[in-house]
C-alpha cells in the first residue's frame, strides 16, 4: 500500500510539472498584445496674435487683434507596438476657446490623429517600458469651430458660422508610471489651422467673411491609464 502510495504522488508530481510546462509553452506561444492607454489631461491654450481680414463684395479690411487665454479639456486614446515599443498612434479630442476683440465667442473642438514616438528611459521588471517615457506625435487634424464675430466691414454688423478646417497638431512631453497601470504626464501641444468664416446677407445679397489664421500653444497636465 505505501509503495503504491508512493508511486501515486511521483506519478501525480511529474503530471503537475508537465502540466507547469505545457503552460508556460502555451502562454509563451500567445501573441504579445500591445499597450493601450487612456490619457485624460487639462491646461490652458493661448492663441498667438493675428491679423483678422475681412471682406464683402468687393470691400475688404484688417485688424490686428490679441487672443485672449483659454482653458483647455483633452481626452486621447492610443497604443504602443510591442514589437517596436517605441512607435505609436493615437487619436484624441480636445476642446478650447480662441477669442478677441472680433471674435467674441469662438468654442474649438479638435479631432487629430498621430503617429506617436517614445523614449523608455529607467527601465525596471515593474516598468519594462521604462518609468520615464519622453514622447513626440505629430498628425493631422480637423478644427470644428463656431464662431460669433463683429463684422470688420459692416459697421454693426455679425458674422456667425461653424467651420471644419483641417490642419497640424504637434505635441512634446514626458509621461511618468506612477504604477504599472497608472501614470501622470506633462505635454506642450502646438496646432495650427485657418479658418475662414461666412455669413450670408439676404439684404445685401452679398456674404460677411472673415478669415483667420490659428497658431495655439498649449500646456496640459494628465493622468494616463495603460492597459
Amino acid at each position: 500500500m505505501n509503495r503504491f502510495k508512493r508511486m501515486t504522488t511521483a506519478q501525480a508530481s511529474r503530471t503537475r510539472i508537465r502540466a507547469q510546462i505545457l503552460v508556460t509553452l502555451c502562454l509563451m506561444t500567445l501573441p504579445v498584445q500591445a499597450e493601450w492607454y487612456l490619457d485624460l489631461s487639462a491646461g490652458a491654450a493661448v492663441t498667438q496674435e493675428d491679423a483678422l481680414r475681412g471682406s464683402n463684395g468687393g470691400i475688404t479690411d484688417s485688424h490686428q487683434q490679441n487672443f485672449d487665454p483659454s482653458w483647455e479639456v483633452a481626452l486621447r486614446i492610443g497604443r504602443w507596438f510591442p514589437e517596436v515599443r517605441w512607435l505609436g498612434i493615437s487619436t484624441e479630442w480636445s476642446l478650447y476657446e480662441a477669442e478677441n476683440a472680433v471674435l467674441e465667442e469662438n468654442l474649438i473642438n479638435t479631432f487629430s490623429a498621430h503617429l506617436m514616438f517614445r523614449l523608455s528611459l529607467q527601465e525596471t521588471e515593474e516598468h519594462p517600458d521604462g518609468k520615464i517615457q519622453p514622447y513626440f506625435g505629430v498628425g493631422p487634424a480637423l478644427f470644428v469651430s463656431y464662431a460669433e464675430a463683429d463684422s470688420l466691414t459692416v459697421p454693426g454688423g455679425t458674422v456667425k458660422d461653424v467651420t471644419s478646417d483641417p490642419g497640424l497638431d504637434t505635441r512634446l512631453g514626458v509621461a511618468w508610471m506612477i504604477e504599472q497601470n497608472l501614470g501622470a504626464f506633462l505635454e506642450y501641444r502646438f496646432t495650427y489651422f485657418r479658418a475662414r468664416y461666412e455669413d450670408f446677407k439676404s439684404a445685401s445679397g452679398r456674404e460677411d467673411k472673415i478669415e483667420a489664421d490659428y497658431l495655439t500653444h498649449h500646456l496640459l497636465l494628465g493622468i494616463s491609464y495603460r492597459f
